[in-house]
């Protein structure tokens, strides 16, 4: 259906005058061509909002690929289920057992197959609406041997930590996220890592690196973005030196380096 661009938001209506979706995006270059909601899944989602106040996604840490999946130009020998590509590391998946290249056939007894791509979004809300906190059973194929799983969804949470500017330093700080920075959480599950580094600043001639864990400020330790504050807030206060010594991971390996910020580089 062509959908002028404007139109996002609106009905898109069939010949009998039908709503068979929410319209959401319009694209004139290159010929007319439109985007919009199935007006089934709408209805799923308002009905979820109403419920809940907002949509509240399970999250299962399953990764799925099609059997005909055109876009990687693989083919898989079956003609029901679902291929799982992958799972989240430390996810609900992962923790049940559920593998790479096994095919899921059933979700709590229903059958499920995604032979093409466009087959995946329909298996993906289902995953989602799985109710949190309860085992839901997978039947899945791995080689020849058929097995049976119970899966716990949770809800995934925030997938960006938070983050803190710590301008005399001249750097960022962000708390560690599972989503956001799988290799730094696989280091260390909590804590707070330099996300960005300002350039000429004191921070950078310190030494230290974007993705640096900090361990420790002046020898007190720094598990959350409220120590990191605090640490920032007292050094201007009471070092008189206008020195602190940082303890950070990098690599998994500590490091120890001295931060001068004697230098003032906003002012400059």
């Amino acid at each position: 259906a062509a959908i002028s661009p404007g139109n996002s938001g609106g009905p898109l209506v069939n010949t009998a005058g039908e709503v068979v979706g929410v319209n959401t995006l319009g694209v004139t270059g290159g010929g007319d061509m439109g985007f919009a909601i199935p007006s089934a899944v709408v209805r799923q989602i308002a009905e979820h909002i109403r419920t809940c106040g907002q949509v509240r996604w399970s999250w299962t840490g399953l990764q799925l690929q099609p059997l005909r999946d055109f876009n990687r130009n693989t083919y898989f020998d079956a003609t029901k289920g679902v291929m799982i590509a992958g799972t989240d590391p430390d996810g609900p998946a992962a923790s049940a057992g559920v593998q790479p290249l096994d095919r899921l056939l059933k979700i709590n007894g229903r059958a499920v197959t995604a032979m093409t791509e466009e087959d995946l979004p329909v298996i993906r809300r289902e995953l989602g609406f799985l109710p949190k906190d309860t085992p839901a059973t997978l039947e899945l194929v791995r080689g020849s041997e058929t097995l049976t799983l119970a899966l716990t969804p949770r809800e995934k949470g925030k997938v960006e930590g938070d983050e803190l500017d710590c301008p005399r330093w001249d750097f960022t700080v962000k708390t560690i996220n599972q989503f956001d920075t799988p290799d730094l959480h696989f280091q260390q599950k909590k804590g707070v890592f330099i996300h960005g580094i300002k350039q000429p600043g004191n921070a950078a001639t310190a030494g230290l690196r974007v993705h640096d864990i900090i361990v420790s400020i002046d020898g007190r330790n720094i598990a959350s973005l409220t120590e990191a504050r605090c640490a920032y807030e007292n050094a201007l206060k009471e070092r008189a030196d206008q020195r602190v010594t940082v303890t950070v991971l990098r690599n998994g390996l500590p490091r120890q380096l001295v931060l001068d910020f004697s230098r003032n580089y906003e002012n400059e």
